[in-house]
């Protein structure tokens, strides 16, 4: 299982850090200087000229095959181009796999991919998106890609971009006619533009070289996972280290040329032992910065997988949940969660159609009325660099459509005022916030903030009172939530999650969950919980926050490296949560004990063996 769960992270999306923040002030006040050309429907605009040197072949041949596809790529009586862009990556990888001491796995590596966007029409109509929902499916541009030369040959590139364009400006016709097709037979009101206008921007951002020593997380990674081995309860353990270079190259016909180079550290690790009745229990660790020198240090490292063993350890000894309902304090990682999995994938644009609509409340419904409580706001800044001191990892410069980046406030007091965008407009959306990354619009680093705010025990005694005014005997405090990006190591967890349906919010089991006495305030560790019932309307459910605002690593779906990114947030006070059992089925305990733990062999002593057939031949 384990080894299916790392083929199921290779093909993650491509992973993505950023520059430092004073590279980021620099090029901030130089592109605010910028000045952008207009640029004619459907004509090329002129850009700076570039040197047959390093990645200058690269643009150079995006540069000529743009001009020519817009300019004489045509089939028939069908329209030419009226936008093209070109997009353009490399990635280089270390990772480093390793369990109880030992080391499964070392990859290295360096790869290209190249990607188009061929749109025929216009801005306000075009191609883009299926007849049925009549909304661009930004995977669609994603799709048509192909693999890039590692060397910087002119003719290559400009090779691979010529069958690329063919492919997709004969596509784009046709979709482009069915969505005229459809129109005729039906009507649909308010229909949003396909594609936002936007001032072109030239930024060729530098280009830096970050030292990793494989060989040295090459052991970083044995010594912790060796940690694990000193438990007799841990089953089984997982220490993974990521790293990647990443590169991003993009030009369009209206004249932006990118290039953007990014860099970041992960670091997981798990341990997981199994309790009497045969239920798995997990505990993890997650560490993803942009400069490998931010990460941990050995001895930090070695702390924490002691710390993990000691929390399962616990675990496995630890009473089953009960039902339960009431109010629940999430603290600390797991209001970082709760704000991550549930309010987050829902402040980003998102496809809409008349079959949508129809169905479901989608998130531009929800602009300018209030989502959360009054004291309450939200929001995002990828161009941030630290808070409080403490190194940020998710942000960036200019986004993948070549749009700057720009801070978004998008909840105040409570009220929804704006989505993270690309340049996809819906009916409430008009205008791209340069928050388009991966194929969609994304958050980068979210910033949770309250205009009141108690200490950490005042919200403790505030839960404990809540439990007592509903007459209950416990109340649950929630210290750690299992990240998706985490669960994507365990195939298992992939599934269960996967498999559990479409609802309006989710949010994964918790990991470290206390049942607090009322009464005298003693907490009980629990296990096997899940969280149930959870609506738009929990958003509202919650009652205070704490004063104790810290940044944590989460993620925007299943992977590592790629997806994960900052969250700001105190602890908060939810007054009302369900938590059921997760499952009434489990496996049987392991019979034998763990290899390395079972009594040695017993030497055969050395001779004994000649000596034993002599005597043989002997009796003949």
């Amino acid at each position: 299982m384990i080894r299916k769960s790392q083929r199921f992270l290779e093909h993650a999306t491509m992973k993505k850090t950023f520059s430092s923040y004073r590279s980021i002030l620099s090029l901030i006040i130089a592109m605010s200087n910028l000045s952008f050309p207009s640029v004619a429907h459907a004509q090329m605009a002129e850009g700076p000229q570039w040197t047959k040197t390093d990645d200058g072949e690269i643009y150079k041949a995006f540069d000529d095959e743009l001009k020519r596809t817009v300019g004489k790529l045509k089939l028939g009586e069908h329209p030419s181009p009226y936008f093209v862009s070109f997009h353009g990556s490399e990635s280089k990888y270390i990772n480093v796999y390793g369990a109880f001491g030992a080391l499964d796995r070392i990859d290295k590596g360096r790869g290209r991919s190249l990607s188009v966007d061929v749109r025929v029409g216009d801005y306000k109509f075009d191609n883009s998106g299926s007849a049925s929902t009549f909304f661009y499916n930004p995977y669609e541009v994603y799709s048509t890609d192909t693999t890039m030369a590692l060397e910087n040959d002119y003719d290559s590139i400009r090779r691979a971009l010529w069958l690329l364009c063919d492919r997709r400006y004969k596509r784009a016709i046709e979709e482009l006619e069915k969505k005229k097709a459809v129109l005729h037979q039906k009507k649909v009101d308010n229909l949003p533009d396909s594609f936002v206008k936007t001032d072109p921007v030239v930024a060729v951002l530098p280009v830096s070289k970050q030292e990793v020593d494989s060989q040295r997380w090459a052991e970083i990674v044995r010594a912790v996972s060796k940690e694990f081995r000193a438990s007799p309860g841990v089953v089984d353990c997982r220490v993974v280290y990521e790293n990647r270079d990443y590169m991003r190259w993009f030009q369009n016909s209206e004249g932006s040329k990118n290039r953007e180079q990014e860099f970041c550290s992960m670091l997981y690790m798990s341990a997981t032992a199994q309790a009497s009745d045969g239920m798995l229990v997990s505990d993890f660790a997650l560490y993803a910065v942009k400069k490998d020198k931010d990460m941990p240090s050995r001895e930090e490292l070695l702390a924490v997988a002691k710390r993990l063993t000691d929390n399962v350890s616990k675990l496995a000894k630890a009473p089953l949940i009960e039902e339960y309902s009431g109010p629940i304090l999430f603290e600390k990682q797991a209001a970082a969660e709760f704000f991550s999995q549930t309010v987050a994938p829902h402040l980003v644009m998102s496809s809409e159609s008349a079959f949508e609509r129809r169905n479901r409340r989608t998130e531009s419904d929800l602009l300018g009325k209030r989502i959360l409580p009054k004291f309450i706001n939200i929001s995002d800044n990828p161009l941030l660099d630290s808070f409080n001191g403490r190194p940020l990892k998710g942000g960036y410069i200019i986004d993948d459509e070549g749009v700057k980046a720009k801070p978004v406030s998008l909840v105040e007091h409570g009220t929804l005022k704006t989505l993270c965008s690309g340049r996809t407009p819906s009916r409430g959306i008009q205008e791209s916030n340069g928050h388009f990354r991966d194929g969609k619009a994304k958050v980068s680093q979210l910033f949770i903030t309250s205009d009141t705010s108690k200490t950490p025990e005042e919200l403790r005694n505030q839960l404990i009172q809540l439990g007592k005014d509903a007459g209950l005997s416990h109340v649950m405090i929630a210290r750690k939530i299992v990240n998706p990006s985490a669960a994507s190591f365990d195939i298992e967890t992939v599934n269960s999650i996967l498999s559990s349906g479409r609802k309006e919010i989710d949010l994964t089991a918790p990991t470290l969950l206390y049942k607090v006495s009322v009464a005298d305030g003693t907490e009980t560790l629990v296990r096997g919980a899940r969280f149930s019932g959870l609506t738009r309307r929990t958003w509202r459910d919650i009652d205070s926050v704490a004063n104790d605002d810290d940044v944590y690593v989460t993620s925007n779906g299943f992977s590592t490296v790629g997806n994960t990114f900052n969250i700001v947030t105190p602890s908060i006070l939810v007054s009302e949560v369900d938590i059921l059992r997760n499952s009434h089925e489990t496996d049987l305990p392991i019979v034998l004990i763990r290899p390395d733990l079972a009594s040695p062999p017993v030497a055969i002593q050395k001779g004994s063996a000649k000596k034993e057939k002599t005597k043989q031949k002997k009796e003949r």
